[in-house]
């Protein structure tokens, strides 16, 4: 049975407030702006980086700007380690927010657009939305998984 929400406002079946989010690519450009976004408008927001060190800065920032500290609002803006062309590290950095946010209702991918320092090219990431959307859904209770793309 679908449930009936028509007694609810647009804004509230809108609304982010307390759910769980995850911004690869989030320590620096268009990913940062998207997590400064997504905390300030309520959610809980871990951000998956391949530099740690950054993703870390750019947490503690975020904490500061929006004034999400845990205890004051329970709004949390933390920093993982995650390589969008390894489902592991994305894997660690979905059960992560699961675990410190008791739940993963967003995914938001903005990798790198440029290759590592040293490196010509960047490695096939055909897979990674599929993994992604598979992950996410892998860690949301009560939801079927997608299927990889």
């Amino acid at each position: 049975m679908i449930p009936d929400f028509s007694d609810r406002s647009l804004i509230d079946l809108l609304s982010i407030s307390g759910r769980g989010a995850v911004v690869t690519g989030g320590a620096r450009g268009i990913g940062l702006a998207i997590a400064h976004r997504m905390a300030e408008a309520g959610a809980d927001v871990l951000i998956a980086d391949s530099d740690h060190d950054e993703a870390t800065v750019a947490a503690a920032r975020l904490t500061i700007v929006t004034g999400r500290r845990v205890i004051v609002t329970g709004r949390r803006v933390i920093a993982a380690m995650a390589d969008v062309t390894d489902s592991d590290s994305l894997a660690r950095a979905a059960d992560r927010a699961v675990t410190e946010f008791g739940g993963l209702h967003i995914w938001v991918t903005t990798p790198a657009s440029s290759p590592p320092p040293g490196q010509r090219s960047m490695p096939p990431t055909s897979s990674s939305i599929g993994c992604c959307r598979s992950t996410c859904a892998a860690r949301s209770p009560g939801r079927e998984r997608l299927p990889a793309t």
